[in-house]
């Protein structure tokens, strides 16, 4: 532990060598407590990384009546090699439809709502970063986000809140544009919390991970994707 002002604190465990003013990081972000402020992971539905679970019965079910029509009429068209090779297609893309429907997802709150409407509008208010994939999970955030130094002065026209965001390019002179980024998303999801009587909660610090190369790029991207179906065994299940 380190001694700031002879007392003990937690040491960054941030890069010293980095200052985060540019590249991909994977970044998470834990609920405080990690108490489950987001929701709570089901089995059923489909899923879609940082959205809301789309029903899918209905879909399927037009899916598998088109594809009946559509066979019948490839059939009559073009004989029986054609169907026979529409209906092996459609009974493949059929099985992963199934596959996908029956995918865990979260099933999320009224914060979790909030929260991904402000992953998607980040770039709004930094334009700086990009989010590249996201989830959001009961206890906490995965983001994939770029840093890009040569937008970091770069003010939204369209943005009422011109003069917050000056004021957040001022800050970033002194700090990474990752923490900026980062604290900016952390407040509003709080400042909405507070103004709407929600109990709501953040871990103090949030973790980030350089992305080195294309192989931990997609490695990570993947991790990412695929949370909700591993959640169980995820170090951050409770």
């Amino acid at each position: 532990m380190e001694k700031f002002r002879n007392k003990y604190r937690i040491g960054s465990a941030r890069a010293k060598w980095h200052d985060y003013n540019g590249g991909i990081y994977f970044i998470t972000i834990c609920t405080k407590y990690r108490m489950h402020y987001f929701g709570e992971i089901v089995q059923t539905g489909r899923v879609e990384s940082g959205h809301a679970p789309i029903p899918n019965e209905t879909a399927h079910e037009n899916e598998t009546a088109h594809g009946n029509e559509t066979a019948h009429e490839n059939e009559t068209a073009h004989g029986n090699e054609t169907a026979h090779g529409n209906e092996t297609a459609h009974r493949n893309e059929t099985a992963h439809e199934n596959e996908t429907a029956h995918a865990p997802f979260l099933q999320p709150t009224e914060i979790a709502n909030y929260t991904n409407d402000c992953i998607i509008n980040l770039a709004n208010h930094n334009r700086y970063a990009n989010v590249i994939e996201y989830i959001i999970m009961p206890n906490h955030l995965h983001l994939l986000i770029e840093i890009d130094e040569t937008k970091k002065n770069e003010i939204s026209e369209i943005n009422p809140e011109n003069i917050v965001n000056k004021k957040m390019q001022d800050i970033s002179k002194r700090k990474g544009l990752l923490s900026v980024a980062i604290g900016s998303l952390k407040s509003a999801i709080t400042k909405y919390a507070n103004e709407n009587d929600i109990v709501f909660g953040w871990q103090s610090r949030f973790h980030d991970h350089i992305v080195r190369d294309d192989g931990e790029f997609e490695r990570i991207k993947n991790y990412i994707i695929n949370n909700p179906k591993n959640w169980k065994d995820d170090k951050f299940f409770s």
